[in-house]
Formats: structure tokens, C-alpha cells, sequence
């Protein structure tokens, strides 16, 4: 026998069939697999040269992955971790993918300005940087900030849920930023 789904007030009849992901999923969901894979071939001799040379962290590290981008331990983790988040949160649905390319933006744009402000030879760096570390960081800003812009069909809402709140601001006499709605008449202030 067939159940109702009671989700979100939807009257389809759950018959095990998946819709399909909404389009910023499935680009969280590619620049994830990316992301991910990157942080895999990091570490796989062959795709990255001079793995003998991989270090923890630091400008040490000279493996290089495709012979052209500075790689780390450290680097390949966070590659690695981001990926798998995202991965995670383009199967949870619309709001947890703009979420995550939200931090992905953050993340990336720290390691971009890591990047630009330190010199590949810096002992305070604890990033391998070279050009093409520092162009990749940019990029991958680019394209999540691309993907909240261009991807996000569920309205602006769910980018102002990463900023705003739904709990009541304390001593305020409005029940909080997410009670008005578009149409809806505004309180009134006077008594």
C-alpha cells in the first residue's frame, strides 16, 4: 500500500521514485567530484610528479599534481574533505548545496589570498603555492560564486538562510527577518 508523503506538504504518493536534483545540486555536486578527485590524484605517483618530494605542509613540497599545480599533505586533505562535504551536501538537496559553495567560496578565496600575499618561498606559507595553486584557488571562487548565481533556482532565500538567522533577535518587538514575506502586509509599528 502506498504512503503519502507529508514532506513539506507534498500530496505525491511516495513510490520510491527520486526526483530528479535541482540544478545548483548537480553543480555542487560536479565541483565536488572534482574538488574530491583532486584531493585523490594528489597522491598518486604518476598523475602527481615528484610524490617523493610530497611534504606535510610549507613551501617544501615540490610534488606537483599534472606537472603543473604545487601540491601538500595539507592541501590534498582539504581538497579531499571539501569534495566529500559537498558530495554529501548535493544529495541532501538545494539549500545544503548553495551552503556549501557558500564556505567553498570562503575556503578557497583564504587560500587564494594565502596565495597572492605570501611568496611561494615564504617560511610563514603554510601552503605550497605556485602560479597555478593560486589561479586554481580564483577559479574554483569563480565557479562557486557562478553556481550560487546561475545554479540556485529556490529563490533568494536560501542565500540570505546562510546569512540571516530564524530565531528572533532577543528584546526586538518583530518576531525575526524570516516572519515578512513578499505580499504579506508589513506590522505595524504603532500601537
Amino acid at each position: 500500500m502506498d504512503r503519502v508523503a507529508e514532506t513539506a506538504g507534498s500530496t505525491e504518493q511516495d513510490t520510491g521514485a527520486r526526483r530528479r536534483p535541482a540544478p545548483v545540486q548537480q553543480g555542487a555536486g560536479a565541483l565536488a567530484f572534482l574538488l574530491a578527485g583532486a584531493g585523490v590524484l594528489g597522491f598518486v605517483p604518476g598523475v602527481t610528479t615528484h610524490v617523493d618530494q610530497l611534504a606535510l605542509l610549507g613551501p617544501r613540497s615540490g610534488a606537483l599534481l599534472f606537472d603543473l599545480v604545487r601540491v601538500s599533505v595539507l592541501v590534498n586533505v582539504v581538497h579531499l574533505v571539501v569534495g566529500l562535504v559537498g558530495l554529501v551536501a548535493a544529495r541532501r538537496g538545494p539549500r545544503p548545496s548553495v551552503r556549501w559553495f557558500v564556505g567553498v567560496a570562503v575556503v578557497f578565496f583564504i587560500l587564494f589570498v594565502i596565495g597572492v600575499e605570501t611568496g611561494p618561498h615564504s617560511t610563514t606559507n603554510p601552503l605550497p603555492v605556485n602560479a597555478a595553486a593560486t589561479f586554481t584557488a580564483i577559479l574554483v571562487v569563480i565557479v562557486a560564486v557562478l553556481g550560487i548565481v546561475f545554479l540556485n533556482r529556490t529563490g533568494p532565500d536560501v542565500v540570505r538562510e546562510v546569512f540571516v538567522s530564524d530565531r528572533p533577535v532577543p528584546g526586538a518587538d518583530h518576531p525575526g527577518p524570516r516572519a515578512l514575506t513578499a505580499g504579506a502586509p508589513s506590522p505595524s509599528r504603532h500601537g
